[in-house]
């Protein structure tokens, strides 16, 4: 097994949208009207928020649309409960077939158009148009994702929000023309369908094929016999899903000598930073020491 890290920067215009969504982010979330629940509330949303701004345009354009999940909530507890199964990455939750969707960041209540909404609203639209040639992280990849092809493998790249990766495969579809065929798979599709379409995937060793997926496909489904890579196109805020993931394909029966993992990383989005350092990298040199993988704690 190689593990790989590559890195891309934000386009000029994604980056001016970013810190536009941080600077309301941080408004939101030290907002202490309405008392203690509405801040949680406001705090989860935030924080779904600038998680979908670094996964894709899509997810973004998304998020940015709907209501919070949270706004379920009836007190802070349900709130945080609600909030960790929207946002943060427990393997306990990757059953649920909701689990990859967009958690949506209007922490409003009320009905209507606030004025809140239609801040929200316009930082969607500008979202709309960062799609494709204003993406950095999706051309970035390519050169690399092309690379890989060429040299045999066939890869696998997990997304965290259906929106992402159902977007990404469009992308890829396009601009990888003849080089690969390009399938994508999340939880819009049921556990059988799933395994069906793994199942249709050509067994041809000259033909090249890459997967989209999210997490629904991280355990359960064995992909060891037709790939033998994996991107992790956005990185997993609980590194055990790492893990996981690499697990799809690093397995007893894998066919290739060699099994590629490429760890794909921002430099400048804030968040992405902050998970490599703080929870990946810090979770691989604890394993490495100890020889054991230690749960994270929420």
């Amino acid at each position: 097994r190689k593990d790989l890290e590559t890195h891309y920067e934000l386009s000029p215009a994604y980056k001016d949208l970013f810190q536009k969504v941080l600077e309301y982010a941080r408004e939101t979330a030290s907002d202490t009207s309405g008392g203690a629940l509405r801040q949680r509330v406001r705090w989860w949303s935030a924080l779904s928020l600038l998680r979908a701004m670094a996964s894709s345009p899509a997810a973004a354009a998304a998020t940015l649309r709907e209501r919070s999940r949270v706004n379920e909530a009836q007190d802070e507890a349900a709130a945080d409960e609600l909030g960790r199964k929207a946002i943060l990455d427990s393997t306990e939750d990757l059953g649920e077939e909701s689990g990859d969707l967009a958690p949506g960041a209007d922490p409003e209540i009320e009905e209507g158009e606030t004025s809140n909404r239609r801040r929200l609203l316009a930082f969607a639209r500008e979202a709309d148009k960062l799609r494709g040639k204003e993406d950095a992280k999706l051309l970035t990849l390519i050169p690399h994702l092309q690379s890989l092809l060429k040299e045999g493998f066939n890869p696998i790249i997990f997304c965290r929000f259906i929106q992402t990766a159902e977007y990404v495969c469009d992308e890829l579809t396009r601009r990888l023309g003849k080089a690969a065929s390009v399938t994508c798979i999340t939880s819009r599709l049921a556990p059988e369908e799933r395994s069906a379409r793994i199942d249709e995937l050509s067994d041809d060793a000259s033909s090249r094929r890459v997967l989209v997926c999210t997490d629904c496909l991280s355990e359960g489904i064995n992909l060891q016999e037709k790939f033998d890579a994996v991107i992790h196109y956005d990185l997993s805020w609980n590194p055990t899903r790492h893990e996981q993931r690499d697990g799809r394909v690093d397995r007893f029966n894998q066919k290739s000598t060699e099994v590629r993992v490429l760890t794909y990383y921002g430099t400048d989005n804030q968040i992405d930073g902050i998970v490599l350092d703080v929870l990946l990298r810090k979770h691989r040199t604890i394993r490495n020491a100890l020889g054991v993988s230690v749960p994270m704690p929420v």
